[in-house]
């Protein structure tokens, strides 16, 4: 039976890469076959560097759904082998969008701006039923940086639905 290792739970708890490197060793010497451990912005390739046994990122603290792509795209980049994330799905206000962003950032190598254009906004929408998509001023910006390029690269040609998104602009707080 596979035996997954938890690391750093609760809120007293040191999150640094020194204390997550330790705590993720010892999961692997005392048997389990991958560890779930929380990210830490300095250092982390150290962690899955160190770490004899998959590591597994843990989503933590409900975040903004941009943030949480970040995380999950640095935490794969940097050497985990995925993401174990709950409340930053199933508190989303759109949890089906985020988990295909998710999805998306861990599968696909998608940036998370881009995930986030494609999956949380485009979930939205429903054509048939004639309701666009919204944006928020959260994705805003990203989406200004990023679709300028993407369509010269030629998405449209890669994701026909994309081209045909109808979208609306909604900057209310």
């Amino acid at each position: 039976m596979p035996v997954m290792g938890v690391t750093a739970v609760g809120k007293q708890l040191t999150r640094d890469a020194k204390y997550i490197r330790l705590a993720c060793r010892i999961c692997a010497e005392l048997g389990a076959q991958f560890v779930k451990t929380y990210y830490v912005d300095d250092g982390f390739d150290t962690v899955t560097a160190s770490c004899p046994v998959p590591i597994v990122m843990a989503g933590g603290k409900k975040l903004p759904e941009l943030d949480a792509l970040t995380m999950a795209h640095r935490a794969v980049t940097e050497g985990a082998a995925g993401v174990d994330m709950g409340r930053n799905i199933f508190q989303s206000d759109n949890p089906l969008g985020m988990m295909r962003a998710v999805v998306s950032v861990v599968h696909e190598a998608s940036s998370p701006v881009e995930s986030q254009c494609l999956n949380l906004w485009r979930a939205e929408a429903d054509p048939e039923e004639g309701r666009p998509a919204r944006l928020d001023r959260q994705i805003l910006p990203g989406i200004c940086e990023w679709l300028p390029g993407s369509l010269e690269s030629g998405l449209e040609r890669q994701r026909p639905d994309f081209a045909l998104l109808e979208v609306e602009v909604n900057l209310v707080d």
